[in-house]
């Protein structure tokens, strides 16, 4: 393993060009035919040939010595032979020795070298990188030549050339030799052509070797891979061509559309993943080809048959001397002209097997080997000699010569310890050492380890640097590094070989070699039928040769050189089948390994004989299966096996290489006798089997049985109730199943009558037997209410029964099937029998409409099937076909004895008991059905599903069908279908009962006075019981992040059969006109989506508690109970799907700490308190963090948990520099903190990894327990600008944004990013995006814009984010990126999911490279629109206009598609993606792909606009240049120093950029930001001081006389450009020591300093007056003067007089900027707010008129309006308000527009009402008038009349008064007794009822309708 990890490292260094040498070799040297050459391969190189090597003189070559010289000497630029021509004067045997190639990619060969018609043979190349008899031509001619031999390479490889480029030519060549590539590039005569503007050539060629490809291979028959412009012509091939890639007949695969195939055919068989008889399908260019196919000839691509004539005729196209034909050559199909006539040749060349034609499984022909071999005639045979070989593994021992060498120091790099090694069987030598040697082998290889540890950390090292001396370093210490690791190597390979000589062991290694197995004498003749010959030989693959017998019978003995790569596979029938248990076992083929196979097929025996079940396929180095996972309970099996060698033969074709076995002995299934039980005492317990794991039940042996097989075998029995209420939220998560298709429950499970209760069901769910076996045995268990939400075949006992399953009941279970799926109440599919058992009550509900096989009882009866003696009171609600009261459908079994009592409800095509008889075999005997069916679409019957038209399932439903009977209230059909149709009436009898005979009873009081089964419990309805639940909306509040209610507390009424559901709850409100919601249909139930009008878009959704407990199950399955509380809240990424509870919704803010300065937040971040960390705080002032570094609050160990609210305020200048650190921000680590309402305004931020300004990591807490133990964090509406730079995770706003997921529980966690923005330059260099480096929570409605740079070496780089495992929604990058891979406009790379978001900025890099992600694959609407460029830098350099890398699905059912509605800009024919994981055949894939490329700008803008009303201009080229420009100029800026910084060594930079800044155009100097042109002219005015100083002297007494002469005198004014010179004079002075100086001079410095003093008091005074000022300029309280309004009118002024009144010299001091924004932009606002101070004063008089939300009415509206239109009139003028007024007014407007809003739905129900007609009708309609007007009865009282006040009063007078009168006459009828009317009590009846009808018809309508039938009763009765 290390020689390989090692090997592949060079490999890499090689192809990077990091290791010494590698480059390639130039030369310029003349050749010297003199000069001798060494010898270095297997022929020796002796001998110049005669001849000048000129193309009139060529070299005349005769034998092999001469062509090594030929070879060595064109190979070798020192010795200038790249242009000498040859020729060959006869042929050459190379007798197989090893062949080094001629030439080099390099220096390849450029002469001519004509082989005169001769034949090279013996031509043996090994693993050559450029392999062939030439390695590379060079614009050269290789003509008139065939070869033969065998030639392997590892990447380009071809018989006579590897490479062929630049123009070169092949003419007039054949191929005989095998020929196999390990690398990318194999064909039979050239390997491939290169990418030159010159056409490469091949032409009058042909290929009868065999070619194999390797795993990521080019292959053809004439040439591998085209890179260009290779023109084919006049070629053919008859070898076989296999690749495991692209393969074709005559070329394997082209780049361009360049090339051309012409005039050629192939007649060999062509296999691989894309193949084409001439080329590959998609890659075909083709012109007059034709493929011959089991001796059938078809032009290519057309159907049409051609004669052997025909084809040469179309070849030869009225030419002469190109083709030809000739009976007995090629098997009679055209030949070349230049070829030798049949009778030269060698027979070896053209034995071949032939061939028949067979269909694959995709609908393809092929052709394969038959037994019968065929081969040309040779002239003078008079028989043949035909010979069978096989290949044999070889012991080849070293030679005494070889061992003699093996232990003499290595001369050379050729030679050396480890290549010696690679000739030795080292894993046989290393097992014969001893412990000690061991031990010392095992302390060199730790040696070498270490060495190569280091040469990796030199060689990354090297990769990473970033300067050309770090680089030189880096790589010189690699090399060094390099050499050690080698010589470390040498000696691991040295002790092991000496150790084996010291020891004597035998030395060498297994090599395959051919043995002649058979010969067969034959008479003169061409074929022979092997078939007899392979019967009596063993098993194997066989390589035929054939050889001439002579006249006189004699024959030279065939030798591996005659045989044939062409091999035929023969095996004998397997033997030895039995069974062991339900193990299948057979003696299987000692030679086959697990590369091998065998084919089962199971078969059930019946008495008439075998029906087949299935086929399974395992391992040839298995001779077992165990079938019990296939078996059906008490029925018998047998099973036949068929070898497979060559499983691909049988995977493409379906085909077999021996004969089907006989059939084995017969095998019954049956459960086992129970013994040993385990008894479940809780369902955790039963969790905790159910999630038993496939893990080998011993650890240390692989091999043992799986822990699941063992489980799921033992025998269980409930030892008491059990309660799935009460499992955790992890186990809730996890499957309640057990069993699966591999290891089913196939022991005894007995319920002990004991019962299951608060079951939960979902899709990670079956039932809660996944798959009962044959074994099994399942019985005595009652499941009580249980609820079940499934999205596929389930059930609630057993998705599939194979077993026995009896005495089972389910009662009151809810199931829900929104999605396709075959279910039932019991079981999903019954294979085996059920008996006894019956569903009591509940309701299936389903909304699909492309399911089939609902049912109440069983989904689907299979084939064999037994159900008897059961029963189901399931009601089965579906939108689909084919559902039943019973079965939904059946397949060929039994139901006998059984009986449903449900109701039907479906689309069409439903009956009563059973859905659809698919299949012909069912039996339905005794049963009957007794609910209505209704069906809105045809075909519902009472008692089987009628006929669909265009079915293809059984068309006589009645078959089978005996003794059945249905409800006749559901007869819709003209057919009974063989079954009776009864009244009910008709069914509640004795008659009937005796009709369905003795298992049956019936009495009027049971079962409805239905017949019911005898021994089976009896049905009884559910108990319904009302119940009250109360329903509470919270709603969020994105711009606060924070809960409020919604609406007022809703009491729903449900009447419960005992198990409600929060969807039943929903749906009653939603009937009872309490609330409204709106569901989308998933496969993890019904996702809510709107309550109430309030819509939530995905991933966000309305979620609920219970009782203030998150649900850990979904809508559809959970339960309430009375009196439960259900609370509904918006669930959402901001607040993290977090449930509030109830008191959390009246709470307040809870306690603030204000920050107002830099020194309380300084304080905040020196803190590494928790409880500080964890408070609440609040910015109330700006903050200019101007000066010193600041810190970062919070840190790993101590994370900030709290809430810091920056209120709208800015954060100013936070500069950070630390670029080694990690966790990097304004805050470093926050861990569920909230960070909102915050402006970070020109950041400068600098970190090594996870770096953010706002926040370096984002941690996030996972709970396993409960979603409400979970922890994250929320960084909303905070926006930055400035730059931020670090290495590893670095984004604009946050380095990693944190997210987890718990696979167990499925809980996940997320912090969010909401509605925040970056905007300026971000620097990394590995996983860097412009607002975070890693996204692995979610980020909604953010933006991004400038740039992004990771750099030349830097990968993951994206506009928004660097990479995404988490969620992004709504949100857009304008950014500029650049790095070196997976670098997108959006995003860098990642798995994660993107929604409607869009990109705008250019991207740019080596590879991965697309406009909106470098690589993603599950994104849904997205639009990139800049431009891509990428320049193959990485290697790669895939480009998309979209993505660099799509993955993910793109077409195909719309529930698996993760790739949809997106489009990429792709300009100049740039694919949308540049490289994806499809292969593009299919049309859908291909518009698809279409679909999402925009190629003009015009598209681009459209598409922005639809998606996301997005007015986007794309920039012209020209403004992209200015752009370009503008930012290469910024930083060049940049790059300078500081003004005050610069020194006189700067001038040239200074210039440089002066220059550049002198030569832009006006549009692009307006581009460059007004910061950098002010430090430009900040530079350059320094720079002319500087210039100006004069030359100081060294003297620092001199010196400073010097410099005070810059420094203003005492009378002088002193302005801020005199800081310098006063500083340089300051520093100068602190030099000088008075004591050195003579009295003059010390006279002298004492009077100049007295000078400094005073100039630095002035300068200091200047100062500090300009900041007193400067301050105020800041601290004015707008944050732009576009926000100033008449109340800072006083304090502008007090500002601007501030800043009038310092002197000229003063104001040089105020910062340009700030003193502009005050000339130039604020005092022009005040201006022009003076101006129209009438004007905003009128208007905020109107709106002081409008009373406040709380008490505008409806008469107020006229105050309203004038008080808008004034307001409107001022927006339009950009005029601003008074900000508390402009508030209140948009506050009265809104509850104005609320007020009018709900009065008009009042006023609408009042209108309705009318007093003088109040009846029971009347009375509703009133109610719900009075219980809106109460809900909210100040607002109605403000904007209702008096007058519809005053109707409502009134209809409540006539309400009380009708339903008194009313009452009084039901107190007199309640005493009323209809059974006792009497001559004494009739008075009393007759005052009962005159007061009756003395009532009003509105009164009347009061009485309550059963006491009015009693006192109509009584009445009649009277006397």
């Amino acid at each position: 393993m290390k020689k390989r990890v090692v090997s592949l490292l060079l490999a890499l260094l090689l192809v990077l060009g990091l290791v010494p040498g590698a480059a390639a070799i130039e030369t310029d040297a003349d050749w010297d035919p003199d000069v001798e050459v060494d010898p270095g391969m297997g022929v020796t190189p002796i001998g110049m040939p005669e001849g000048e090597g000129t193309e009139d003189d060529p070299l005349r070559i005769e034998n092999a010595e001469q062509l090594a010289w030929f070879a060595q000497t064109i190979s070798d630029p020192t010795q200038g032979a790249q242009e000498v021509c040859a020729a060959l004067t006869a042929d050459i045997d190379l007798e197989n020795e090893p062949w080094t190639p001629m030439g080099t990619d390099s220096y390849g060969y450029k002469g001519t070298f004509d082989g005169q018609g001769h034949t090279i043979s013996g031509l043996n190349v090994s693993n050559a990188e450029y392999a062939g008899l030439f390695a590379c031509v060079d614009g050269g001619t290789v003509k008139n030549l065939v070869v033969s031999g065998k030639v392997s390479g590892t990447t380009y490889t071809g018989a006579i050339v590897g490479y062929l480029k630049n123009g070169g030519t092949i003419f007039r060549c054949g191929n005989e030799a095998a020929v196999s590539g390990s690398g990318s590039y194999t064909g039979g005569v050239a390997g491939s052509a290169g990418v030159y503007d010159k056409t490469n050539t091949i032409e009058q060629c042909y290929n009868a070797g065999n070619v194999t490809g390797g795993s990521d291979s080019r292959t053809g028959g004439i040439l591998g891979y085209d890179m260009g412009k290779a023109a084919i012509t006049d070629c053919y091939n008859t070898g076989l061509i296999s690749g495991a890639n692209y393969a074709g007949g005559i070329r394997g695969y082209l780049s361009t559309l360049a090339g051309k195939i012409t005039n050629c055919y192939s007649a060999g068989t062509v296999t691989g993943k894309t193949t084409g008889a001439i080329a590959p399908k998609d890659l075909y260019d083709g012109e007059n080809c034709y493929a011959v196919t089991g001796g059938v000839i078809t032009p290519d691509g057309s159907a049409q048959t051609l004669t052997q004539a025909q084809l040469l005729a179309a070849l030869a196209n009225g030419r002469e001397n190109v083709w030809k034909q000739d009976a007995a050559m090629n098997g009679g199909n055209p030949t070349l002209f230049w070829q030798k006539a049949e009778a030269e040749e060698e027979i070896g060349n053209y034995v071949r097997f032939a061939r028949e034609m067979v269909t694959t499984l995709d609908g393809d022909e092929t052709s394969l080997p038959t037994a019968l071999l065929k081969w040309s005639a040779q002239k003078d045979a008079a028989g043949y000699l035909v010979g069978l070989w096989q290949k044999v593994r070889v012991w080849k021992g070293l030679t005494d010569e070889e061992l003699k060498k093996l232990t003499t120091e290595p001369t050379g790099p050729v030679d050396s310890w480890s290549q010696r090694l690679l000739q030795l069987d080292q894993n046989a030598i290393i097992a014969k050492f001893s412990d000690t040697q061991k031990q010392e082998l095992l302390r060199l290889q730790t040696i070498m380890d270490e060495k190569f540890q280091t040469m990796n950390t030199h060689l990354e090292q090297k990769i990473n640097a970033e300067t050309e001396k770090e680089y030189n370093d880096a790589n010189e210490a690699y090399v060094a590094a390099l050499k050690e690791y080698d010589a470390a190597y040498q000696d691991c390979c040295k002790y092991i070989i000496l150790q084996a000589v010291e020891m004597k062991l035998p030395l060498g290694d297994y090599f395959a070699e051919l043995e002649l197995v058979k010969t067969i004498e034959l008479p003169d003749q061409t074929s022979y039928d092997c078939t007899e010959a392979f019967s009596q030989i063993e098993d194997g693959v066989y390589y035929p040769s054939v050889t001439a017998i002579k006249a006189d019978g004699t024959y030279a003995a065939p030798t591996e050189k005659d045989v044939t790569e062409d091999p035929y596979t023969r095996m004998k029938p397997v033997t030895g089948l039995s069974w062991s248990g339900a193990i299948a076992q057979w003696t299987g083929k000692d030679y086959f390994t697990e590369n091998q196979a065998y084919k089962l097929d199971l078969y059930v025996v019946t008495g008439s004989g075998y029906q087949f079940v299935k086929s399974f396929q395992v391992a040839g180095n298995v001779t077992q299966a165990n079938f019990r996972s296939a078996f059906t309970a008490q029925r018998s099996y047998a099973f036949t096996v068929t070898a497979i060698a060559d499983t691909s033969l049988n995977e493409t074709y379906g085909l077999h290489d021996s004969i089907c076995s006989e059939m084995s002995p017969t095998y019954t299934s049956s459960s086992k006798p129970s013994t040993e039980w385990v008894e479940i005492t809780s369902a955790a317990q039963w969790m905790e089997i159910a999630n038993t794991e496939d893990v080998p039940s011993d650890p240390g042996d692989s091999s043992s049985a799986s822990m699941q097989e063992i489980e799921w075998s033992k025998n269980y029995r409930l030892a008491n109730n059990i309660d799935f209420s009460e499992l955790s939220a992890a186990d809730q998560n996890r499957t309640k199943s057990i069993g699966s298709k591999t290891y089913m429950f196939q022991g005894e499970f007995d319920g002990n009558g004991f019962e299951i209760r608060g079951l939960t069901l979902s899709n990670s769910d079956s039932g809660l037997f996944a798959f009962a076996g044959s074994e099994s045995y399942i019985h005595d268990v009652t499941i009580v209410y249980p609820n079940v939400y499934f999205s596929g075949t389930a059930a609630v006992l057993a998705l599939n029964n194979y077993g026995v399953i009896e005495d089972c009941a389910v009662i009151g279970c809810n199931i829900s099937a929104d999605i396709s799926g075959v279910m039932g109440g019991m079981a999903g599919r019954n294979y085996g029998i059920i008996r006894r058992s019956y569903v009591r009550g509940g309701r299936f509900d389903s909304n699909t409409t492309t399911a089939t096989g609902h049912a109440g009882f069983v989904g689907s009866n299979e084939e064999g099937g037994l159900i008897e003696r059961c029963w189901t009171s399931m009601d089965v609600y579906t939108q689909s076909d084919y559902a039943g009261g019973f079965a939904g459908l059946c397949y060929g079994g039994t139901i006998r004895d059984c009986f449903a009592l449900g109701n039907v409800s479906a689309r069409g095509y439903s009956g009563g008991f059973v859905g659809r008889s698919v299949y012909s075999g069912n039996v339905y005997e005794n049963c009957y059905a007794a609910g209505v069916v209704t069906c809105s679409a045809e075909g519902g019957h009472g008692f089987i599903g009628g006929n669909r038209p265009d079915s293809s399932f059984q068309s006589d439903q009645s078959e089978g069908i005996r003794n059945c009977y249905y409800n006749q209230a559901s007869d819709t059909e003209t057919s009974n279908y063989g079954a009776t149709g009864l009244a009910l009436s008709g069914m509640q009898t004795e008659d009937f009962r005796s009709k369905l005979g003795a298992s049956w009873s019936q009495n009027e009081e049971d079962n409805g006075g239905l017949p019911y089964l005898t021994g089976v419990e009896i049905p009884v309805p559910l108990k319904k019981t009302p119940l009250e639940v109360t329903i509470i909306l919270a709603k969020y509040n994105t711009q606060e992040y924070r809960y409020e209610r919604f609406g007022e507390e809703i009491k729903v009424e449900v009447l419960s059969n005992g198990n409600t559901r929060v969807c039943d709850v929903m749906d009653a409100a939603m009937e009872q006109a309490l609330l409204t919601y709106g569901y989308e249909t998933t496969n993890l139930g019904r996702y809510v989506s709107t309550i109430n009008g309030r819509e939530l878009l995905a991933p966000n959704g309305w979620m609920f508690t219970i009782n203030d407990v998150l649900s850990n199950v979904g809508v559809s399955t959970a339960t309430v109970v009375d009196g439960d509380m259900i609370l509904w809240y918006e669930g959402m990424t901001q607040n993290h799907f977090r449930a509030p509870r109830v008191e959390e919704l009246d709470a307040g803010f809870g306690d603030w700490t204000e920050i107002s300065s830099e020194s309380e937040l300084r304080a905040l971040a020196a803190s590494q308190d928790a409880e500080a960390l964890a408070a609440n705080y609040r910015l109330t002032q700006d903050i200019d963090l101007q000066g010193a570094e600041f810190p970062g609050i919070g840190s790993g160990s101590a994370p900030f948990t709290g809430t810091f609210d920056g209120n709208g305020k800015t954060i100013s200048n936070l500069t950070i520099d630390r670029p080694g650190e990690e966790n990097v921000g304004l805050f470093r680590v926050i861990r569920g903190g909230t960070i909102k309402n915050l402006t970070l305004k020109d950041a400068a931020v600098t970190g090594g990894s996870l770096v953010g300004a706002v926040v370096g990591w984002a941690q996030v807490s996972l709970s396993k327990d409960s979603m409400s133990g979970n922890v994250a964090g929320l960084i909303g509406n905070v926006h930055v600008t400035g730059s931020v730079a670090g290495k590893t995770e670095t984004g604009g706003l946050i380095g990693r944004n944190d997210g987890k997921t718990d696979p167990e529980t499925s809980f996940s966690v997320k912090n969010a990013v909401d509605r925040c923005s970056f905007e300026g330059t971000l620097t990394g260099r590995t996983i860097t995006g412009g607002l975070a480096g890693r996204n692995e929570g979610t980020i909604t409605m953010c933006s991004t814009e400038g740039s992004v740079d990771a750099g030349e070496s830097g990968t993951i780089a994206g506009g928004l984010v660097g990479e995404n495992d988490g969620e992004i929604y709504d949100s857009h990058a304008d950014v500029c990126v650049h790095a070196q891979s997976s670098v997108g406009g959006f995003m860098g790379s990642g798995s994660g999911i993107v929604k409607r978001c869009y990109s705008l900025g250019d991207v740019s890099g080596g590879g991965y490279v697309g406009g909106f992600a470098g690589s993603i694959s599950n994104v849904d609407t997205a639009v990139s629109a800049g431009s891509v460029t990428a320049d193959g830098s990485d290697g790669q350099g895939y480009a998309g206009g979209f993505a660099g890398h799509l993955g993910g699905t793109i077409v195909g059912a719309s529930a698996y598609i993760t790739v949809k509605n997106v489009y990429g800009y792709c300009a100049d024919a740039l694919p949308v993606a540049g490289r994806t994981d499809y292969t593009q055949t299919s049309d859908g894939l291909k518009q698809a792909l279409a679909a999402m490329t925009l190629t003009t700008k015009d598209a681009v803008k459209e598409r922005l606009k639809t998606l996301f009303d997005v007015d986007y201009e794309i920039p012209d080229d020209a403004q992209k240049q200015r752009e370009e420009a503008a930012r290469a100029m910024e930083a060049q800026i940049e790059a300078l120093p500081e003004a005050d910084a610069l020194t006189k060594e700067d001038g040239d930079l200074v210039d440089a950029a002066k220059a550049a800044f002198d030569a832009l155009d006006d549009e692009t100097k307006a581009l460059v930001s007004e910061s950098m042109k002010t430090k430009l002219t900040a530079c350059v005015a320094r720079m002319e001081e500087l210039r100006k100083e004069p030359e100081l002297p060294e003297n620092p007494a001199e010196r400073f006389e010097k410099l005070m002469e810059l420094v203003p005198g005492k009378k002088d004014k002193v302005w801020n450009t005199d800081g310098a010179a006063i500083d340089a004079a300051r520093a100068c002075y602190d030099e000088i020591d008075l004591k050195q100086l003579d009295k003059t001079q010390q006279k002298q410095v004492k009077t100049l300093y007295s000078q400094l003093t005073a100039a630095e008091k002035t300068f200091e005074k200047n100062r500090k007056a300009a900041e007193k000022v400067e301050a105020q300029i800041k601290n004015l309280p707008f944050d732009t003067p576009a926000e100033m309004t008449l109340a800072h009118e006083k304090r502008v002024n007090a500002v601007s007089k501030a800043y009038s009144k310092l002197p000229e010299e003063q104001k040089s001091f105020v910062d340009p900027e700030n003193a502009a924004y005050l000339e130039n932009e604020v005092l022009p606002r005040l201006k022009e707010l003076q101006e129209n101070k009438k004007l905003i004063q009128d208007a905020e008089k109107l709106v002081k008129k409008v009373p406040a939300a709380a008490k505008i009415k409806a008469s107020d509206e006229e105050k309203l309006t004038a008080a808008l239109e004034k307001v409107q009139e001022l927006q339009a003028r950009s005029l601003p308000i008074n900000e508390k007024l402009e508030k209140n007014l948009q506050e009265s407007k809104a509850a104005f527009d609320e007020g009018m809003q709900k009065s008009e739905e009042l006023r609408n129900l009042i209108s309705q009402l009318d007093e003088n007609h109040m009846d029971k009708d009347m009375a509703a309609l009133y109610e719900q008038a009075q219980d809106m007007f109460d809900a909210d009865k100040k607002l109605f009282q403000r904007f209702t009349t008096k007058d519809e006040q005053n109707i409502l009063k009134n209809c409540q007078r006539a309400l009380k008064k009708n339903q008194s009168a009313a009452q009084k006459v039901e107190k007199q009828i309640e005493k009323l007794d209809p059974d006792n009317v009497t001559t004494k009590t009739a008075k009393t009846v007759q005052k009962a009822w005159d007061a009756y009808w003395k009532l009003t018809d509105a009164q009347r309508t009061f009485v309550d309708s059963l006491l009015y039938e009693k006192l109509e009763q009584c009445y009649n009765n009277l006397p």
